[in-house]
């Protein structure tokens, strides 16, 4: 980690580097645990909502991590707060999930993705930004 460090610290701020290697993490982990569907046996601490690839043309795959027992609601809304697609929208059990996202129909553009998690003690939302360039 020091090496690399040193040889991003004089381009970019700390900040992003966090930031590069917290994205990177994930990807390594789905590479080894190979690609769609729900990991029942991964256990999940924390909530987390990423995608992979962004920038995307067509497709992309979202993967939400899901710490305990939720109502699960994914939207995507574009810049103006419109939503233009609904991923998931049920109760789910704690792993770590998978979704392939079509953006055929959409334009390019800047896109968010929310996830909302409602158990009987709290709710938490998550956000995203999607990238889709054609």
């Amino acid at each position: 980690m020091g090496r690399l460090r040193n040889l991003f610290s004089k381009s970019l701020p700390m900040k992003k580097i966090s930031l590069v290697f917290l994205f990177l993490i994930p990807l390594y982990i789905m590479a080894q645990r190979g690609a769609g569907g729900h990991d029942e046996g991964v256990i999940v601490t924390t909530a987390a909502l990423t995608n992979y690839p962004n920038s995307f043309a067509t497709h992309t795959t979202i993967q939400c991590d899901i710490p305990e027992d939720a109502r699960v609601m994914i939207k995507v809304f574009n810049s103006h707060g419109q939503v233009v697609a609904k991923v998931l929208d049920q109760a789910e059990k704690p792993g770590v999930y998978r979704f392939d996202f079509c953006a055929n129909n959409l334009p390019s553009g800047i896109y968010f993705c929310y996830m909302y998690l409602a158990n009987s003690k709290s709710v938490k939302m998550l956000a995203h930004r999607l990238e889709v360039i054609k």
